[in-house]
């Protein structure tokens, strides 16, 4: 079969490994809009490389899988204003909708149906509709969503939303509807905090589904590797699937670029593992290697046992207890890896992953 790890693509929604306990959450949310019409929302946050977008893939299939919904993904790659949001989601729920009662098209004019269905909805003139109000035209779509037991919209990268598109999202869950709604946004390791500094109200739409994404244990790291090649002839030795948690310290992104490197038709041993490293790293060089780059050994030393602690906030007294000395806090403060927050107070700001990755390029041993 071919190799079914890809480190450059979110994982397969098939091959979806760990976040159980969010997963649970996640599907209670879907439950209640269905059972009980109740609106929800669903935070998933983390640094770059921990698998936001994977996340949002697998929810994305578990409400597909219920088949009583309409449910849309958007991934933002640049600043998105209230209008904006308000156009886009507005447009991808329409051609959700007409994916689910078979419009194919317009064709001369005319609305080409292999479904005898017809809803208002597909009547609209969005971009008239538009000019009145971005609001009123999202309100008139989703009045319209005929004959589903809930929409669910997801956002990734949110972090691209304007100040005014944040305020938004609690009106678009909280809004009076015939349809409940489920809003699942991804950010960065920050965009909890943004929300919760700058839109507390917002943030409570999220309260009890935030999830804070972080390395796999081993037992989420062994069924990440195994999923993919569930009934193949491929199989993990478990001495393989402790050697990539050695080496990756369960960073979702460092493990797809290891097991992808190690893929072999047969059993992946440790020493498979250990041959294949360098081509792992190759396959996260064109990202990882560009970050910080001027940074001596010690800095990478001092940076893995900062990404260690698993935590984003800490204090001098937890980095010198760490091993981490004064010299090279400050160093990693110009660096940019961590940032000072207040007096003796710190904030990790580049992702882990970079320590990892580091570390193993320059086989640097800690």
């Amino acid at each position: 079969m071919p190799n079914p790890y890809n480190p450059q693509n979110p994982a397969d929604p098939n091959y979806f490994g760990g976040r159980k306990e969010y997963l649970r959450i996640v599907n209670e949310k879907i439950d209640g809009a269905i059972s009980y019409r109740r609106s929800a929302g669903v935070l998933v946050y983390g640094y770059r490389g921990i698998g936001k977008t994977s996340m949002l893939y697998k929810i994305k299939a578990e409400a597909e899988s219920k088949q009583k919904g309409i449910v849309i993904y958007r991934r933002l790659g640049s600043t998105t204003t209230e209008r904006d949001l308000y156009r886009l989601i507005s447009e991808e729920v329409v051609e959700a909708v007409k994916k689910r009662l078979g419009v194919k098209g317009v064709i001369n004019g005319v609305k080409e149906k292999i479904s005898s269905v017809h809803t208002p909805l597909l009547d609209l003139d969005l971009k008239t509709e538009e000019e009145n109000s971005p609001y009123y035209l999202w309100q008139k779509v989703r009045d319209n969503v005929p004959s589903v037991d809930f929409i669910m919209i997801e956002i990734d990268d949110a972090d691209y939303l304007s100040s005014e598109a944040l305020g938004e999202l609690k009106t678009i869950v909280e809004a009076q509807a015939k349809i409940p709604l489920l809003l699942v946004v991804s950010g960065g390791e920050d965009f909890e905090e943004r929300l919760i500094r700058d839109y507390s109200p917002i943030a409570r739409v999220f309260s009890g589904a935030s999830f804070n994404l972080g390395s796999f244990t081993l037992n989420e790291l062994k069924e990440v590797l195994d999923e993919p090649v569930k009934g193949t002839e491929t199989n993990w030795s478990d001495e393989a699937i402790n050697k990539v948690n050695d080496l990756s310290s369960g960073y979702p992104y460092l493990v797809q670029c290891i097991a992808a490197a190690s893929y072999i038709e047969g059993t992946i041993t440790k020493e498979r593992v250990d041959k294949t490293l360098e081509t792992a790293l190759d396959i996260g060089r064109p990202w990882l290697n560009n970050e910080i780059k001027s940074a001596s050994d010690n800095d990478i030393v001092s940076f893995f046992k900062i990404a260690k602690l698993n935590k984003q906030y800490f204090t001098s007294a937890e980095l010198l207890n760490a091993g981490v000395s004064a010299v090279y806090v400050g160093r990693l403060v110009r660096l940019k890896v961590i940032k000072k927050i207040s007096r003796g107070r710190y904030k990790l700001i580049k992702a882990p992953i970079i320590a990892y990755y580091h570390a193993l390029a320059r086989k640097i041993q800690i």
